[in-house]
């Protein structure tokens, strides 16, 4: 099983291939049927086009491409495809068409029809903008009826559409040259995808303020164009192929390393010795635990969460859910936890009818709850996504902090979009601040997919027997996962988060399978007692008490990123890789003196890692002659330096 593409990067099939096409001035990524990267020189003008369905559920139908055909010239391109959509609720087919000119300009085609009838959110183009060169710059947005307006591209993330009602878009990328955006085929509009965590503003079709979900019929064709087109200007010549750098930035001030928890595991209903005691041995800040008063045994659920928290050598943060009666229920609440209160960090207030913190929940407990336990931090927010805080704004006078969840796959699931919304989740304790009043920022739980379906239109399916739940992603127990981890403590711990929640403890959803695993667990290979690679990197980055961030710089963060930590007199420093391929890696601003060890695909199970060691009696020794040093970086390895 180790050996395995599942343990790299989550998944049998092999990664997508990727063709560079040029068109003029235009470079770009041909994956998949879409185009990525769109660039001129080191300027990215377009993140991505692609073209998607989305039922009435908003998930988006997996498809698969047949009848290929790619020309490429030194300076052009054309590409042709059919895309099949053939699932058990949705049986739809596209022609598909794209064409670069040497003139900068490019063409994309997509003829549909249904062959089934299905009911749509939304079915057609999506073009996706990346910040980095887009947010504060001007775009002018031409309307079907002929008139414009100017609009500018939002730096904090807008609760709202920025642009409406599209037919063209002119904007000049980093303020350099002209792009020129055209659609046909439907009316469209921008969103701030960063609500989500994705890395774009995304210009769609169909308005969200026309009814949905529409049911399409046997025969309904869809027909849409997107063209690009970008002015020629004197570029230089691209820095995109230079080495692989990190960069330990000294000068900047560093900031503390976020409090780290875990939750409690959905399914299981209590941990064994073993399991605790590995557990514990990662030192996590707090642990997460639900309560919902609709739970018949949830008092019992609280007791047991507090023993194992006590055994794990933390504080629990209890999520709880009030409902209409929320007087009563909180009564109900004293009650039950009066008797280990000190054992409680954090206390998080949540609505059953609202997807955030109502003013008249705050009103209802937060008196008495400060009354009772003026030692417990108590906050509001959303057990969903940031993007209803943004919109939902709740009152801050009265809480300690802002919680919100977070995932990376609320609209795609590629390894790289994965990694593309690493920085952005930074961007959202920055907003999140602004929301909060400068209290603190709790993020989680942070886990990789969607713990439930916060917009669905339907009830959503139940478990199967045999059938893998939909909230699970094998990246969970792969380096990959461990990889992306990084990133996402670097982010939010650079932008300020004060804690953040992630995964669960066990199995499928956890940081290892422990000693009873679910039958899902053994049917993807795994065996009882594995320790998954973010169990590694959790324990190493937690190894260092009271430690602080030093700020990090990668020269390619879709292909490597970096979080470096101080503390005890000692520092680490962890890059990781997520590529497929040997990576070489330039560090800069080292010390002459370091310890490597690198963790890959075959030595990361049970070994000295866990045992308790010094990390400088396992790890390598490296005599430096001058503050930067390459390393060489497997696939999807992570590189531990110690100094």
């Amino acid at each position: 099983m180790k050996d395995t593409p599942i343990r790299y990067y989550g998944s049998t099939q092999p990664l997508p291939r990727q063709i560079s096409l040029r068109a003029g001035d235009l470079t770009m990524i041909y994956e998949n049927g879409f185009l990525r990267y769109i660039r001129q020189g080191d300027t990215e003008v377009v993140r991505m086009i692609y073209h998607a369905i989305r039922d009435h559920n908003w998930d988006t139908m997996p498809t698969r491409i047949e009848n290929e055909v790619i020309e490429t010239g030194e300076d052009h391109f054309s590409v042709q495809y059919d895309c099949i959509c053939e699932t058990p609720s949705v049986s739809f087919t596209w022609k598909c068409f794209i064409k670069g000119n040497s003139d900068s300009h490019i063409q994309f085609e997509i003829s549909g029809k249904a062959l089934s009838r299905f009911r749509k959110n939304r079915v057609g183009f999506c073009v996706l903008h990346p910040p980095d060169t887009c947010a504060g710059f001007s775009c002018r947005v031409d309307h079907p009826d002929g008139s414009f307006t100017e609009r500018i591209f939002p730096e904090n993330i807008s609760p709202h559409q920025p642009f409406k009602n599209i037919r063209q878009m002119t904007w000049a990328p980093e303020g350099k040259g002209k792009a020129v955006l055209s659609f046909e085929g439907d009316i469209f509009e921008t969103e701030d995808q960063r609500n989500w965590t994705d890395a774009s503003y995304k210009t769609y079709c169909t308005p969200l303020a026309l009814p949905f979900p529409v049911e399409m019929q046997p025969g309904d064709t869809v027909f849409q164009k997107v063209s690009l087109s970008v002015e020629k200007r004197e570029i230089t010549p691209s820095s995109l192929e230079k080495n692989l750098t990190v960069t330990i930035n000294r000068g900047k001030p560093s900031m503390p390393f976020p409090e780290l928890g875990i939750c409690r595991s959905t399914l299981r209903k209590s941990l064994s010795v073993e399991e605790l005691l590995s557990l514990r041995a990662v030192g996590f800040h707090h642990y997460r635990v639900e309560v919902r008063f609709s739970d018949p045994d949830w008092p019992q659920q609280i007791a047991a969460a507090a023993g194992e928290a006590h055994s794990l050598g933390c504080r629990l943060y209890l999520a709880v859910f009030f409902g209409e009666n929320a007087e009563a229920e909180l009564d109900l609440l004293i009650k039950e936890i009066s008797r280990f209160a000190a054992r409680i960090k954090a206390l998080v207030v949540f609505s059953t009818t609202a997807k955030t913190t109502t003013k008249k929940l705050i009103r209802e407990v937060f008196t008495t709850l400060r009354r009772m336990f003026p030692g417990i931090e108590t906050g509001v927010g959303t057990n969903m996504y940031f993007t209803e805080v943004n919109r939902e704004r709740p009152a801050m006078h009265r809480p300690d902090f802002l919680a919100y969840s977070m995932n990376p796959q609320v609209h795609a699931f590629d390894n790289a979009s994965l990694v593309e919304t690493l920085v952005t989740q930074g961007n959202t304790v920055a907003s999140a601040h602004h929301i909060s009043e400068g209290k603190p920022i709790f993020v989680g739980p942070v886990s990789f997919k969607p713990r439930f379906n916060p917009n669905a239109t339907a009830s959503e399916k139940t478990f199967e027997e045999g059938v893998l739940p939909t909230r699970f992603d094998p990246r969970q127990f792969s380096l990959f996962g461990a990889g992306w981890t990084l990133g996402s403590i670097k982010y939010l711990g650079e932008a300020g988060a004060k804690a953040i929640t992630y995964y669960e403890t066990v199995d499928i959803y956890g940081i290892m399978t422990g000693t009873r695993i679910t039958n899902w667990a053994k049917n993807l290979g795994l065996n009882e007692g594995e320790m998954f690679p973010v169990y590694v990197l959790l324990r190493h980055l937690l190894g260092l008490k009271n430690s602080r961030i030093i700020p990090t710089r990668s020269s390619h963060p879709l292909q490597i990123e970096a979080l470096c930590i101080s503390g005890q007199g000692k520092h680490l420093l962890v890059i990781a890789s997520y590529s497929s391929e040997i990576q070489t890696v330039q560090v800069e601003n080292l010390p002459i003196k370091v310890w490597s060890w690198c963790m890959e695909n075959d030595n990361y199970d049970p070994l000295q890692a866990y045992t308790g060691k010094p990390f400088e009696e396992y790890a390598e020794k490296k005599e430096l002659i001058d503050k930067t040093a390459s390393f060489q970086i497997p696939p999807f390895g992570l590189l531990f330096l110690g100094f």
